[in-house]
């Protein structure tokens, strides 16, 4: 848990650090307004989770050795998704505003405090309710001649696991929290109830499955609106915000949020610069879109999707390579003396 909270820390920090950088994303786009400016880099901000399976750690129980860096980009993956929502809100929240006055109190109170606050106790209560339903109600209830085999081996397991997931998103929302932290949150609290049981590998595979369908789509999309000439509108300030992104703002806020984590250089710097950029992206503009008056957000748009497909490049291609070099450095995990 200790190294959970870590990288839960870390996320939050280099997250913070590259929302903040929509001052650099304005000045690159000089075209933005401080609305669309601010969307930018909420959109820009999140890491994909089913993008970024092929740098994350791998089914429970497959290895016993600790792989830090997938570990805290695992956990980006799955956090920071959530953790992207309030500013999007306060992107739309600064539409048509020069100063900061009652607006930002609102927002820090109902869209930053309250939201992210009931997200994460959505989470938690479904977590420990599902942890309780598989483990200890399933395992009372065996049905007869079952009883020398795994609870869930006659049951569904991953739809099981895939509907506690829908219901503490559905719960999050319902008192108006962010449901993709809950979901993050419930995955976790699920874990810890009975962490090396085999139930765990179960639902891990059939959520595997699920992200590599999801992934099929969301390659489908993207090829759409290729296709359709999304990237028409791309002018040269768009496309140098996709390099920038890239290249310099998510290493760059990575080194800043890991700054006081113990790994050696080369591994902060491999977790610092994987950062793969996906569907989360394209959820969030067409958020910030439907609830906010942008304007013409045909340039943003461009943008954005050839940041997506420039991230998918390159971390596709430099992510093997700078995942087996940390490794032959050993600096995939923390010293002994930081264990």
């Amino acid at each position: 848990m200790a190294l959970l909270e870590s990288g839960v820390a870390a996320v939050a920090d280099h997250h913070a650090a590259e929302y903040c950088a929509g001052g650099i994303i304005r000045l690159v786009c000089h075209g933005l307004d401080r609305g669309l400016g601010l969307a930018a880099g909420a959109v820009l901000s999140p890491t994909d989770p089913v993008l970024a399976s092929t740098v994350q750690v791998g089914p429970p129980g497959e290895t016993k050795e600790r792989h830090d860096i997938r570990f805290n980009l695992t956990v980006e993956a799955g956090a920071n998704d959530g953790l992207a929502f309030p500013f999007v809100h306060l992107a739309i929240a600064a539409i048509g505003v020069s100063a900061i006055g009652d607006w930002t109190m609102q927002w820090a109170l109902e869209d930053l405090l309250w939201r992210v606050t009931a997200g994460v106790v959505a989470g938690l209560v479904i977590g420990k309710l599902g942890g309780w339903y598989v483990f200890t109600y399933l395992a009372r209830v065996k049905a007869p001649g079952l009883s020398d085999k795994h609870p869930m081996s006659y049951s569904s397991e991953g739809v099981v696991a895939l509907g506690a997931l829908f219901c503490a998103y559905a719960l999050a929302e319902l008192i108006h929290g962010y449901g993709f932290l809950a979901v993050f949150v419930s995955a976790v609290m699920a874990k810890q109830a009975q962490p090396g049981d085999e139930y765990h590998a179960f639902s891990h595979h059939f959520m595997e499955q699920i992200e590599r369908v999801m992934l099929v789509i969301f390659l489908l999309i993207l090829g759409a609106y290729l296709a359709n000439g999304i990237l028409d509108a791309l002018t040269w300030s768009g496309a140098l915000l996709g390099v920038v992104v890239v290249f310099l703002i998510r290493p760059v806020a990575g080194l800043i949020g890991l700054a006081g984590c113990k790994l050696p250089f080369f591994g902060k710097l491999t977790m610092a610069f994987l950062g793969v950029r996906g569907v989360g992206s394209l959820y969030y503009l067409t958020y910030g879109e439907n609830h906010g008056e942008f304007g013409d957000t045909t340039a943003l748009w461009s943008a954005v999707m050839f940041t997506i497909l420039l991230s998918i490049v390159v971390h596709g291609v430099i992510a093997p390579i700078m995942l087996k070099k940390a490794e032959k450095k050993a600096a995939h995990q923390l010293p002994e003396e930081h264990q």
